[in-house]
């Protein structure tokens, strides 16, 4: 189920380090706990290895787009 500023607003971070007028994007994911924790929400749960592998592929693809975004030289080294 995805909802957007439900439980939680969030908005603060993505004020915060984010600034698209300038392109600097912010991305926040919030994932419900009772997807990888167990019962007692100390351990990890059953499908914590589904999640690991979800977020991992989630963070290779949004890896793959940024370096995408800077292979026609519109964005500068961090150094230059």
């Amino acid at each position: 189920r995805v909802a957007h500023n439900r439980p939680y607003a969030g908005g603060y971070v993505l004020e915060r380090h984010g600034s698209p007028r300038r392109g600097v994007h912010a991305l926040q994911l919030e994932v419900c706990r009772t997807a990888y924790l167990d019962a007692e929400m100390r351990d990890a749960g059953p499908r914590f290895p589904g999640m690991v592998r979800l977020l991992a592929g989630l963070v290779r693809a949004l890896a793959a787009e940024t370096a995408a975004l800077g292979a026609d030289g519109r964005i500068p080294l961090a150094a230059e």
